[in-house]
């Protein structure tokens, strides 16, 4: 049986960031679900059962429309408050694609360039960083094909936890502490996972634009997408159970951790991933992925799309820019997936462009993966007839 080349991008809530990526997510094979009225809620509560994952929600999209979603579960371990579908999901390294995508759209307003290197777009930068990396360039940045570190050290990255100084200018420090030190590998070379690069890449953006990310994912995804629901850190107001909290592992059992700072990674990691969003607001995104990668031009052109949708190197994975490629899994489609946890929540989503059709799946818990992924597997099965390897 074949697998699902999904990456598993983990981010770290103790600011210790895992950066890692699943070799093979693999498919579990359960039964398609079989929805009623095409809704999950009573499907999904099964796939909890015998778990200690709090609360799952899921979406099945398929020739333009979704066909299928729902949520089960409570928001909070132990707590009796039911999850609804319009609830808000951390998303994690899954927000990779979306910093990939806003970064093409300034490709074509002719802010930046796939090629530019990082003297070029951080040129207050260029004198001090290492040599290794003058030759690195955006393009490598957002593949993971630069020779980038996948975190800062602990201490630094809890310094920018508590700090107050404007992001973008965490993010020019951020940027001079990871550039000061040679590259793991030459630029180019090899495929490590980094969620600093994306932090860097981010950085070059700002600097083009004088925004701050925050303010240009807004403008240049948010917005044009009709979505309203996103936001950064985790979801939800401190003192409420108004949307699912994440929960940490606690020597085997979920403990909810309250909507602060503390419960998610720093904010000058951003573009790598702390975002929250609903999930049908996520399918928003997903749908205009699922349409570039049919060669629909409507949102970005259609060179921007091959860009985003081909993998730079192909090991250890087909990374393209914030998306795995797959080629097996899904006979007659590709699968262009992803997953994203910062311990406390997980997350996957795959497109598949020939089938015309896309899965997301979010479970309040890291260690959750299990149910997140039986859920987004029997949902696969379901849009492409059952018929993955």
């Amino acid at each position: 049986m074949g697998r699902a080349c999904v990456a598993r991008a983990v981010l770290s809530r103790r600011s210790v960031l895992a950066g890692a990526m699943a070799a093979a997510a693999g498919f579990l094979t359960p039964a398609p679900i079989r929805a009623a009225a095409g809704d999950l809620s009573a499907s999904l509560l099964e796939i909890l059962k015998g778990s200690k994952t709090p609360a799952i929600a899921a979406l099945a999209w398929k020739d333009g429309t979704v066909v299928a979603e729902g949520a089960a579960g409570v928001r909070a371990a132990g707590g009796a408050v039911p999850v609804t579908p319009g609830d808000l999901w951390h998303i994690g390294s899954n927000a990779k694609a979306m910093t990939a995508v806003l970064i093409a759209r300034l490709i074509e307003k002719g802010r930046l360039r796939f090629d530019m290197t990082l003297g070029e777009g951080l040129p207050m930068l260029a004198a001090e960083m290492n040599q290794g990396y003058a030759g690195a360039r955006l393009l490598q940045l957002l593949s993971h094909t630069a020779g980038v570190p996948a975190n800062l050290d602990a201490a630094s990255l809890e310094s920018f936890r508590i700090s107050m100084v404007p992001l973008d200018e965490q993010r020019i420090e951020f940027a001079r502490l990871v550039l000061g030190a040679a590259p793991l590998s030459a630029p180019g070379e090899k495929q490590l996972y980094s969620n600093s690069a994306y932090v860097l890449a981010a950085a070059m953006a700002e600097q083009a634009t004088g925004l701050p990310f925050e303010e240009l994912i807004q403008r240049e995804v948010f917005d044009p997408l009709a979505i309203t629901s996103a936001g950064f850190g985790a979801p939800g107001r401190e003192g409420a159970i108004d949307q699912p909290l994440g929960n940490a592992n606690l020597n085997g059992e979920p403990v909810p951790q309250a909507p602060t700072l503390a419960a998610d990674n720093a904010r000058v990691l951003a573009p790598a991933g702390t975002l929250h969003l609903s999930l049908r607001d996520w399918a928003k995104f997903a749908a205009v992925s699922l349409k570039g990668a049919r060669g629909d031009t409507g949102y970005l052109s259609a060179q921007s799309w091959k860009t985003i949708f081909t993998p730079v190197l192909s090991e250890p994975q087909p990374y393209a820019l914030g998306w795995i490629i797959d080629m097996q899994t899904v006979p007659g489609s590709r699968l262009i997936a992803h997953e994203g946890s910062n311990t406390l929540w997980h997350a996957m989503i795959g497109l598949l462009p020939e089938a015309k059709a896309f899965v997301l799946a979010a479970v309040n818990f890291g260690e959750g993966r299990p149910q997140a992924l039986a859920a987004f597997n029997a949902l696969m099965g379901d849009v492409t007839g059952g018929t993955q390897r």
